[in-house]
């Protein structure tokens, strides 16, 4: 018997994520291919090119949705380059003197979160998200330009505000080397964002989803504080094992393991389990390991699996998957497996 697999039978929720279109009738199709595929969440994306153009056409699609029995998230799509998305961003052109600055004074295309900029652009956008009818947002992979102490020792951020804090904070400089004082204070204004925007989303009626980056930041506190703030309704992770180069005979151990990360950062708390599926740049062949992955999520305990994204991201051209048609069967099959609500 495999592990995991004596786990009982319990309902195991299905989201699938839309972006690339905001033509209603058509994402009438879409939708509903959605949900007789058997997904019972979509997760739409809102940039800041659509908070400034699409606003009502989002929540004419997640209305359409609605009439699918698809529960509708939004997700803040490469907003302020803070959250993971292709999508580009206003803010940071607009507002310079708020971006980022690596260890050495050069700017970054994100904005610092510390800075007001950021918050004005934050509170627009979920203002919005709560006029489009959503239920929940997703946080997806908060991050800064840098990752804290990369291979060529450039990190993130080092802007004025940044050094003012960290003055303030140590009674010292802000030095331009990456030491444990610098990592703490670096993790620290993420853990606040976080913290932040999910309590400003309670506020309006919004539940959170957190998704953090399955990579080498992971940290096993870090993650069960995320996944115990008020308000958070999923917490889980990307194990992307295309993305990473992770091989069919490695790709079992690698998503059990962040399946696990999660499950252990959830127990015991209200935030349900949740981890996505790599439903883009899948090769040709390797499709079938779709199914698996979803498999190897449930016998762990994940009781929200999410695949990026609808019809193996064929919208976008550089990640589609190579054969999409095969890509988003091998999604509809690993949905039919799944139980639901009133299912034994």
């Amino acid at each position: 018997m495999q592990r995991g697999s004596n786990r009982p039978r319990v309902p195991v929720s299905r989201g699938v994520s839309y972006f690339g279109n905001r033509y209603p009738s058509h994402a009438r199709a879409d939708l509903r291919s959605m949900a007789d595929a058997g997904a019972t969440y979509v997760v739409h994306v809102m940039s800041e090119a659509d908070l400034r153009w699409n606003p009502a056409n989002l929540a004419r699609l997640l209305s359409i949705g609605r009439g699918f029995g698809l529960e509708g998230w939004l997700a803040p799509w490469g907003l302020a380059g803070v959250f993971g998305g292709e999508a580009p961003s206003y803010a940071v052109a607009e507002h310079p003197d708020a971006s980022q600055r690596d260890n050495q004074g050069n700017p970054l295309p994100a904005l610092c979160p510390r800075r007001p900029a950021f918050e004005a652009l934050m509170e627009r956008w979920l203002d919005a998200a709560a006029a489009t009818g959503a239920t929940v947002v997703m946080w997806d992979e908060p991050h800064l330009a840098l990752p804290r102490g990369g291979v060529d020792s450039r990190w993130a951020c080092r802007c004025p505000a940044c050094q003012e804090a960290f003055a303030t904070r140590f009674g010292v400089v802000m030095p331009g080397e990456h030491t444990a004082d610098v990592s703490a204070f670096v993790g620290e204004l993420l853990v606040a964002t976080l913290t932040g925007l999910v309590r400003r989303a309670a506020d309006r009626g919004l539940g959170s989803a957190v998704v953090l980056l399955a990579d080498e930041q992971y940290d096993a506190e870090d993650w069960r504080a995320a996944a115990s703030l008020p308000g958070v309704r999923y917490f889980g992770t990307t194990p992307y094992w295309f993305f990473s180069g992770i091989g069919a005979s490695e790709m079992d151990e690698f998503v059990r393991r962040w399946s696990r990360r999660v499950v252990a950062a959830t127990d015991g708390l209200s935030a349900e389990p949740l981890a996505w599926v790599q439903a883009f740049g899948v090769p040709a062949g390797r499709e079938p390991e779709i199914e698996r992955a979803v498999g190897l999520m449930v016998e762990e305990g994940i009781r929200s699996t999410a695949v990026w994204s609808y019809r193996a991201c064929e919208a976008m051209s550089e990640l589609a998957a190579d054969d999409p048609d095969r890509a988003w069967r091998a999604v509809v099959r690993a949905f039919a497996s799944l139980p639901s609500a009133g299912q034994p």
